[in-house]
């Protein structure tokens, strides 16, 4: 259980880390679950949240690189989110927060998402204009 109160409370987080290597190949893979998130004092709430990300060289040249976001019941501002957005969704509520949803960044090494990227637009919960919150994260590199 995490609480820094009035910015983040989560009831229960679940990290995992795997890797798997050869002389010229590997596959390496990152999770994050957390359950019973409330973000900005109820501002935003979801039921769970877990992302993964995925890189594997398959010989010198070959790779692959993956992420995924899924998230449960999630509400932004009192309206719910679809199950399964796209990625680099992003929500807006004017002049309080922008919420990047199932943000992904993949490159020809490695892979990273973020559930949610929460930037604030003017001060709140004792943070201030410009903070940053990132709920869920994961990433994975092969070299």
């Amino acid at each position: 259980q995490l609480n820094v109160p009035l910015v983040l409370q989560v009831g229960a987080i679940q990290s995992v880390a795997n890797s798997i290597s050869g002389a010229s190949t590997a596959d390496v893979t990152h999770s994050n679950e957390i359950a019973g998130v409330n973000v900005l004092n109820g501002l935003i709430r979801a039921d769970a949240i877990k992302v993964s990300a995925r890189s594997q060289k398959f010989s010198p040249g070959v790779r692959t690189n993956t992420a995924k976001a899924e998230l449960v019941n999630l509400i932004i501002g009192g309206k719910k989110i679809a199950l399964d957005p796209a990625a680099n969704t992003t929500i807006t509520i004017p002049k309080i927060v922008k919420v990047v949803i199932n943000e992904q960044t993949i490159d020809a090494w490695s892979s990273k998402v973020v559930g949610l990227h929460v930037t604030l637009l003017s001060p709140r919960s004792g943070l201030t204009t410009g903070a940053e919150i990132y709920v869920a994260v994961a990433a994975s590199v092969t070299y």
